[in-house]
């Protein structure tokens, strides 16, 4: 006769009834690291903020030195 704990619990309940309530079990944690993960991707968005505007920054300077030698040289 088989002892292990899991399965006499699976023969006892049902393969259902224990998938469910080990589901139960494990989604506070999964949420939890869920949560955790995110802020953590969160905070790098936010100390990339400053590198993104200086990209936007050259972005729209050499968009206005183009306008303006394009106006320059009637383009």
């Amino acid at each position: 006769m088989d002892m292990n704990p899991v399965s006499m619990l699976t023969k006892a309940c049902g393969e259902g009834l224990l998938k469910e309530v080990y589901g139960d079990l494990v989604k506070p944690g999964v949420s939890q690291v869920g949560q955790a993960i995110g802020t953590i991707l969160g905070l790098g968005n936010t100390v990339l903020w400053p590198i993104q505007m200086l990209n936007e920054k050259a972005r729209l300077t050499i968009e206005l030195n183009l306008e303006s030698y394009r106006k320059k040289n009637g383009r």
